[in-house]
């Protein structure tokens, strides 16, 4: 029976002592008693000089003395006095305490006495006792209690011979039950802890007195007769967790390496073998707490896992059974993961388990309850990360392990069944005769930055001083459009009237309502924006909100709205901005809009516009009223208007990506391809040949539609504006589908962020790594999509915030893009809104408007990229694109792979479908193919892991370029050094530097001692170059993060709150070194600027022989600064 709440009062007002047990263990002298065959598979227990008791970072075992209404705990410093001698021990057979336990209520000290006994390698006897030899007074209670943390053992279950005990995730109260037992079972993460002896316990939940932990609170069942004696007597036992590892090897259908992608066959997720699970080693062995036995492919075929198909991956398999021989499991684990994103508690799959006597129990495998997606790799309630890895791009990875519980009855099998609307992978299975508890995350305290002594608060003004070292608004030629429309040549942009300058754009995207705002604050985002180094501004995610409110179709355009975008065009060309614009990005088209298609459609419209006439219809509606519309503030219309630079019709419409974004859609398309396959007799072909038609198709379309675009908007319209298309993804067949473009766009984000529960809401995961670690994957891997003859641009690229990395963008994409030779960049995004425009606001994600870092980085971008202070490579490598061999086989339709993307560090890339491109004035160094001549004397080469190292054995790439673990650019400007992860930038008019870690990086002009992770740059502001500029600007760049921001745990991946302003900006003191001589009459003045260019005040410069040094501190004791002006001044006499 319960006791009644009445007995445990005494009880409650003695559990506030109690709680400082865990803090207060003594750190020497333990001894180690290990249950169990080894440390690894049993339970060490840890006994301290004073007879406190715990499991390694687990349970606490202590006594507690009790006298009226006050405790005396064993570890309170005092209370136990060792006799000399003592503790003793034999080994880890026996030990022994005497001493004084000493009352703090008073009075005189006890009698104390402990002791431990092994009895068997699983057990041990225990025995604790106080006792008052003189008779003076009696002995009061002695209980013996045991603390369980609340953060590993919430809804694990005490079992006792009475009754089973729930320990509760939530505070309820606390008594939660006990009374008299033989034993006590406590579930720890690798057995069962059995306590027995003839006592009554308590379960209590200490939280109701600000703690945080169970408590088992344990005294002798009845009280001894001898009033001046107390012991408890109990016999600890230990019975490790019974596993019996389930082979999947039976129904594997997949292996964890894909060689080649998009084959149909595997392994993993068919996407490739940069982007599998090869890193996972097979083998019987403990996974968190839990054995399995992961089905090593070499032993079985090629096959090791069960992958289950869903739209993304048809040829998975359905569902797969597998014989329990009747054991009477209590707990089953599997360990898993899905790919590709899906909402939270969507159906993964089902385990559905038939016991012998023919009764069955089913258990959903959801979507963030029990799995995430693998490329997350985050814990959920019912799935621990239990394995981390890392693909061989790099990217970070992990499986989940989930349990399901069981009554114990004998099982006849399992079935594993796939829902058929996700891709869920399953690894490994394995059932237990136990009451397995889920591994502990012991890495569960929350990091929240807040102001301390790295940290400090940084307040900062978002509008450019005029004329200041960060106004760079004089490097534009307003308005904007006054030389005629851009246009392409040779893989150049120039203005039809100034054909002999070429053009480098550098723009910010709009986003959402920063589109519409009112007439005074668009006049100062404009100033605002020319002042910052842009020269462009992509209007973007706008159409959504140009329409009116329950819009009747996808072009009922709200004339007011209409209105505020027009003036903030003018704004900008006013100011010399040009502007770039999407026709569509995420308007909704109404249901019964679209005659094939009657649902409402928004993301599938980019695809459905390829097989929908009425989609294509109500597209081009929306354009002709947009681009037909006369703006009255500029008299022109947007189509004509020769500020317009760029043209994306529809964003990111990859047909291989969105055909199957939207249910109706994807039907669609397969009933129009199963009407091709039928037409040209090939509707009995093999599911591998089905999926490279399907592929052909899917190109053949994207090519048709886009003509048809093209010819609208040039024909209809009357459009001049350069026209580009695609802009996601380097699949190798999007070659083919860029030739006719004007030019290229390719987006892409380091750190994006990646869905720990529903899309596009907190928690979210990042990486939160440094670039420089997977040798810049951002902007690497676009790389291979630029086509020789056409003019390529990023209109989308970013950092992403909270990562600490993130103002590593400035340099890397600065100094590559100017390396390749691209015509634009474009970061995504400025803002939003009105009030992250005006106001101090908290750092989000994409956004550049409230981060210091990226508004300082963008300045760092212009010069580099459009001031051209980075050479252009004069070289290309080039991957050629057979387009009839291309749909030949599944490698053919998949990414360039990174050992290509890997050479665009050294030299100049891209890809062809042409036999003989268009002449750009470059030296063509070799030709890359699938398969393609090894021979060093030859020029096409096959692409390999080692491609780059033959390209230098053939003398193709300058051995300079490859230097042990560096990779340099063949202009010499750019080194990467990929063991260092840093990065020097090195050109006669700026020198940037990037360090992952402390250390020291030298140019020409400029040394830099980093104390840790940092960016520094210099750059000539004078026209001069640097070893003779008399102005200059210096960039010292670490990490800002929102007073607030909250990660899951310590690990800072997994981001739960944004945070607030103010900001914080990290605490770093740096040495810059300067090669420097001031001209003749002069010396140089070191000025802290703000963000804003306003000069805050002087910092100290020290000249010596070789030049100057100076202390760069983001917070010194004038406050905290980011950049500098170096500047030449007159001497004073």
């Amino acid at each position: 029976m319960m006791t009644p709440r009445s007995s445990f009062r005494f009880t409650w007002l003695a559990c506030v002592s109690l709680l400082i047990l865990p803090w207060q263990l003594q750190a020497q002298g333990m001894t180690n008693f290990v249950l169990g065959e080894n440390a690894e598979t049993g339970l060490t227990l840890q006994v301290d000089p004073l007879g406190v008791i715990r499991t390694l970072g687990d349970v606490t075992m202590a006594a507690d003395y009790r006298v009226e209404n006050t405790n005396t705990v064993q570890n309170r410093a005092g209370v136990v006095v060792a006799e000399a001698g003592f503790p003793k021990h034999e080994g880890t057979q026996s030990w022994t305490l005497q001493g004084q336990y000493k009352p703090i209520s008073g009075g005189q000290p006890l009698l104390f006495e402990e002791s431990i006994t092994r009895t068997s390698a699983t057990s041990l006897k225990f025995a604790i006792g106080v006792s008052r030899p003189d008779k003076s007074e009696p002995v009061y209670k002695l209980r013996w209690t045991v603390l369980l943390p609340v953060d590993v053992y919430a809804n694990r279950v005490i079992v006792t011979d009475k009754q089973n005990y729930t320990l509760p995730k939530d505070l309820k109260e606390y008594p939660i039950g006990g009374g008299p037992v033989k034993f006590i079972e406590i579930p720890t993460d690798t057995g069962t802890l059995r306590i027995t002896g003839a006592i009554k316990v308590l379960v209590a939940d200490a939280r109701a007195f600000k703690g945080n932990n169970y408590q088992l609170i344990i005294e002798p069942e009845t009280a001894p007769a001898d009033p001046f004696v107390r012991k408890i007597a109990v016999d600890l036992s230990f019975q490790p967790h019974r596993f019996d590892t389930v082979s999947l090897a039976p129904a594997a259908n997949m292996g964890f390496a894909d060689e080649v992608a998009g084959d149909g066959r595997g392994g993993w997720t068919d996407q490739g073998k940069d982007h599998d699970l090869s890193a996972l080693e097979p083998g019987r062995r403990l996974f968190g707490n839990v054995l399995f036995d992961v089905t090593d492919p070499k032993q079985n075929n090629g096959r090791s896992c069960l992958v289950f198909a869903g739209p993304q991956l048809t040829a998975g398999i359905k569902e797969a059974t597998f014989d329990l021989k009747s054991a009477p499991y209590r707990t089953f684990f599997i360990m898993h993961a899905f790919a590709w994103d899906q909402k939270d508690k969507a159906e993964l799959g089902r385990l559905i388990f038939t016991f012998t006597d023919g009764t069955t129990t089913e258990f959903p495998v959801r979507a963030a309850e029990e799995a995430t997606n693998w490329t997350v790799g985050s814990d959920t309630p019912n799935g621990p990360i239990v394995w981390k890895g890392k693909t061989p791009s790099g990217d970070r990875v992990g499986l989940n392990m989930s349990r399901f519980i069981l009554p114990g009855k004998p099982l006849k099998s399992v079935q594993i069944k796939g829902s058929g609307a996700a891709v869920w992978l399953v690894v490994g299975a394995t059932g237990s005769l136990d009451s397995v508890p889920l591994a502990a995350n012991l890495v569960t305290k929350p990091l929240v930055y807040e102001e301390d002594k790295v940290w400090k608060t940084f307040l900062f003004e978002k509008d450019v001083e005029p004329g200041s070292i960060l106004d760079f608004s004089g490097n534009l030629d307003a308005p904007a459009g006054k030389y005629g429309f851009l246009q392409s040549r040779n893989g150049r942009l120039y203005f039809e009237k100034k054909p002999e300058k070429r053009v480098r754009l550098l723009g910010a995207n709009l986003v959402f309502a920063a589109n519409y705002v009112d007439k005074p604050l668009a006049d100062r985002l404009a100033k605002r924006l020319a002042a910052q180094g842009y020269n462009t501004v992509r209007i973007h995610h706008y159409d959504g909100l140009l329409l009116n409110k329950n819009p009747k179709n996808s072009y009922d355009i709200n004339p007011e709205q209409l209105d505020k975008l027009d003036y903030l065009i003018a704004a900008c060309k006013k100011e010399g901005l040009y502007i770039s614009i999407d026709l569509y990005t995420t308007r909704p088209f109404p249901a019964g809009e679209l005659a094939e298609i009657k649902a409402q459609i928004s993301q599938g419209v980019k695809a459905a516009i390829a097989i929908s006439p009425s989609a294509m219809k109500s597209w081009q509606e929306f354009a002709t009223l947009f681009l037909k519309h006369k703006n009255p503030y500029t008299g022109l219309m947007l189509g004509e208007d020769p500020a317009l630079v760029g043209i994306n019709p529809l964003n990111e419409n990859v047909h291989s990506v969105f055909w199957n974004n939207d249910p109706n859609v994807s039907a669609y398309f397969q009933e129009k391809f199963t009407e091709q396959l039928k037409k040209n007799g090939k509707e009995n072909v093999s599911a591998d040949d089905r999926s490279l038609l399907f592929a052909r198709f899917l190109s053949d379309l994207q090519i048709k539609t886009q003509a048809e675009i093209r010819d609208f908007l040039r024909k209809n319209i009357g459009t001049k504006a350069i026209l580009t298309d695609v802009s996601h993804r380097e699949y190798k067949p999007l070659t083919i589908a860029r030739e006719p473009l004007d030019y290229v766009d390719v987006h892409r984000y380091w750190d994006h962020p990646k869905f720990v529960g529903a899309q596009w809401r907190l928690p979210y995961m990042y990486e939160c790594e440094s670039a420089l670690t997977q040798l810049v994957k951002t902007p690497r891997e676009v790389m291979p999509a630029r086509l020789p003859n056409h003019p390529f641009m990023m209109t989308e690229f970013q950092f992403v915030y909270p990562n600490p990395y993130r103002a590593e963008a400035g340099p890397i994409m600065g100094a590559y893009a100017a390396f390749q030779d691209w015509d634009g960049l474009m970061r995504f995004d400025y803002g939003g809104d009105a009030a992250s425009i005006t106001d101090t606001a908290p750092i989000r994600g994409f956004s550049t408007v409230n981060d210091p870092l990226h508004i300082l980085g963008e300045r760092l971008v212009s010069l580099l990229f459009v001031r051209e202070d980075v050479k252009p490579t004069q070289n290309l490598v080039l991957y050629h694109i057979d387009p009839e061999k291309t749909f030949a086989n599944a490698d053919g339709i998949g990414s360039f792979s990174q050992d290509y993307s890997k050479i665009g560090l050294v030299t100049g890339l891209g890809s062809t479908s042409l036999t003989k491109p268009v002449a750009t004035g470059k030296t063509i160094l070799a030709t890359v193919e699938p398969k393609g001549s090894t021979e060093d004397n030859k020029s096409v080469f096959a692409e390999s892991a080692d491609l780059l190292d033959r390209l230098v054995k053939a003398g193709r790439i300058p051995a300079s370029c490859v230097d042990g673990k560096i990779l340099r650019s063949d202009t010499g400007e750019i080194t990467l050094d990929t063991e260092k992860a840093s990065l020097s930038v090195v050109t006669p008019n700026t020198e940037a530097y990037v360090l992952r870690q402390s250390g020291s990086l030298s140019g020409t002009i400029a040394t830099i001692q980093a104390n840790g992770q940092v960016v520094v740059s210099i750059s000539a502001m004078d026209g001069q170059p640097l070893a003779k500029s008399q102005r200059m600007l210096i960039l010292h760049l670490t990490d800002i993060k929102n007073t607030g921001t909250t990660f899951r745990n310590q690990d800072a991946r997994i981001l739960e709150v944004w945070g607030k302003a103010p900001h914080l900006i990290r605490s770093q003191s740096d040495t810059l070194a300067l090669k420097l001589k001031a001209p003749a009459g002069k010396s140089f003045t070191l000025w802290a600027v703000g963000i804003n260019g306003k000069r805050l005040w002087k910092v100290p410069v020290q000249s010596n022989s070789d030049g100057l040094t100076c202390k760069l501190e983001t917070v010194s004791k004038d406050g905290p600064a980011l950049a500098y002006e170096l500047i030449a001044n007159t001497a004073t006499p």
